[in-house]
């Protein structure tokens, strides 16, 4: 009996951890994901809404990658709806960290997301993408998140 509550709540751990998953990346893939004010254990990262967001991807690339766009969207109930974001140019960011063209190993890349004061308080996957010039994912990261 011991050995089923102790496995029981393994699994309410396992699955109660913020965990960043991969949702197409094809160009690259990441290796870290930091989000502003997200502990590692959360079940979801807490978005305040009239608060900003911080996020830092650690990616290597497979291939040269000449230009980054960044696209971000928030999935609720499968609808991708996409959230704004100052300069989607990662090239030309120059708070992004990133410096184009890319060859070689690993990068760091670094966006803010502001979260306005008018959108709803709901759980919602966050879907950020780095794309090369050519559309593909070079990295795409999928947040568990919920907005209060």
């Amino acid at each position: 009996m011991f050995k089923i509550i102790s496995l029981f709540v393994l699994c309410l751990c396992a699955f109660s951890s913020a965990e960043y998953s991969d949702c197409g990346s094809e160009v690259g893939s990441f290796t870290q994901v930091t989000v502003s004010n997200c502990s590692p254990d959360a079940g979801k990262c807490i978005l305040r809404r009239g608060t900003s967001t911080t996020i830092t991807i650690d990616f290597t690339i497979k291939k040269p990658v000449q230009t980054i766009t960044s696209a971000v969207f928030g999935e609720i109930l499968g609808n991708k709806i996409p959230f704004p974001i100052s300069n989607p140019n990662a090239c030309t960011d120059p708070n992004s960290g990133i410096s184009c063209p890319l060859s070689g190993n690993t990068f760091r890349y670094t966006n803010t997301l502001p979260i306005d004061r008018l959108y709803p308080r709901v759980s919602v996957n966050v879907l950020w993408k780095l794309q090369d010039e050519n559309q593909k994912n070079i990295v795409c990261v999928e947040i568990p998140a919920k907005i209060q």
